[in-house]
């Protein structure tokens, strides 16, 4: 088992992290706490050994696909890229931190404080009397020719 606490990683997009410590482990790899030279916390996921190099490539051309998405369920990566250490290489991705360690509490905390307002769902009664009519109307002109809508 190799130590990577204290460890610097370079990321490909540009940034240092240095590793803090053990947040957790799982099937796929390791997660650590890193701190950029700004004093920055992030979540670094390390995966390896990645051997071939199809596998390293797929990896790249997957995190590059993520990179531009911003979106609430999502979260953010900030860089990537490859480290070798005792003639391995490892991969890894730099996320943003949970600082409760469960990203599922940040996602319900974030839906709860952005429910949609009473307009929104009254717009949305609106628009649904609105279809029930045009069907029930629609349902009325076919049935009268014996066709049944769906």
């Amino acid at each position: 088992m190799l130590n990577w606490i204290g460890k610097q990683f370079h990321g490909k997009g540009g940034g240092t992290f240095t590793v803090l410590h053990e947040i957790g482990r799982g099937g796929l790899g390791v997660v650590y706490l890193v701190q950029d030279d700004a004093g920055t916390q992030y979540a670094l996921k390390l995966l390896g050994p990645a051997e071939e190099q199809e596998v390293r490539v797929s990896f790249e051309q997957e995190i590059k696909s993520t990179f531009g998405l911003d979106h609430p369920n999502l979260l953010n990566i900030h860089d990537y890229g490859e480290v070798e250490s005792d003639g391995q290489i490892w991969l890894f991705t730099v996320a943003e931190y949970c600082s409760d360690g469960d990203y599922s509490r940040t996602l319900r905390a974030y839906r709860q404080s952005h429910r949609r307002s009473k307009p929104s769902f009254v717009i949305s009664y609106k628009f649904f009397k609105d279809w029930r009519r045009f069907t029930q109307r629609l349902f009325t002109e076919t049935s009268s020719q014996r066709m049944f809508c769906v």
